[in-house]
């Protein structure tokens, strides 16, 4: 993955990330889900990147998401396909389905983009809630790697006739409630022309990896297993950029 997982709240950057950056993940996800024979779940707070591919695959898909434009964007995809997914438009931590699923995935670092720590904590208890007896939930997570306030990511993309030139800065640093704020900027160019650009404040709230995994104990899960970088073969967790975890009901 060429982008880091704190890249995906920005809107001009999905044509990339749906075209570039989900490969792995999609075929590890689905790898993961083929056999399942009920209900799979996602939820998304401004995307739902994985239901319109799952659902073209034949998985039996709904999603939540918080975003109107994204319920709407995720809508026209399915329609594409003329499929008709099942969405709901609702605050993650809240949000209630008259369903019980056989998994509920949480990807692509949405859990970290809270603020709120406690917010990111009831999305996973309320995903529990909506899980059937020896249900999966699936929750990708990225750490902190940034601690000097001012630090200064640059970035460049290039796909076609197409050029992202992006900067990421971190403003403001709390290691007592383990949150970081960025602001966030993309220019994307086109055929020499610059077409969008968009910036954002983003605060991301980390976990450790054992901390995250005792926390999903303590909710209820069981046989916690970790994944690094969408490999299911890699043991390895020392060099991973993406951690997902897979918890049992």
């Amino acid at each position: 993955m060429t982008l880091g997982l704190k890249w995906f709240v920005i809107d001009s950057l999905q044509s990339y990330i749906q075209e570039n950056e989900l490969v792995s993940a999609v075929d590890f996800y689905y790898e993961k889900l083929k056999e399942t024979k009920g209900k799979v779940l996602e939820l998304g707070q401004n995307h739902l990147h994985l239901l319109p591919l799952f659902i073209a695959r034949g998985l039996k898909m709904e999603g939540v998401i918080e975003s109107e434009t994204g319920k709407k964007d995720c809508y026209e995809k399915c329609t594409e396909g003329s499929q008709s997914p099942k969405l709901l438009q609702a605050m993650l931590p809240n949000f209630k389905t008259a369903s019980l699923y056989e998994a509920v995935i949480l990807p692509f670092g949405v859990v970290s983009s809270k603020s709120r720590r406690v917010d990111a904590i009831k999305i996973v208890k309320n995903s529990y809630d909506h899980l059937k007896e020896s249900g999966i939930f699936i929750v990708d997570l990225f750490l902190q790697s940034e601690f000097s306030v001012l630090e200064v990511e640059n970035l460049v993309l290039e796909k076609n006739d197409n050029l992202f030139v992006g900067e990421s800065k971190l403003v403001k640093l709390d290691l007592i409630e383990q949150k970081a704020t960025y602001t966030l900027s993309i220019e994307h160019w086109k055929e020499g022309q610059n077409p969008y650009k968009e910036s954002k404040v983003q605060t991301y709230t980390w976990f450790g990896i054992k901390e995250f995994k005792l926390i999903l104990e303590r909710i209820g899960f069981s046989s916690v297993t970790v994944y690094a970088d969408y490999s299911s073969s890699n043991n390895d967790l020392s060099e991973g950029k993406v951690f997902t975890f897979f918890a049992q009901k």
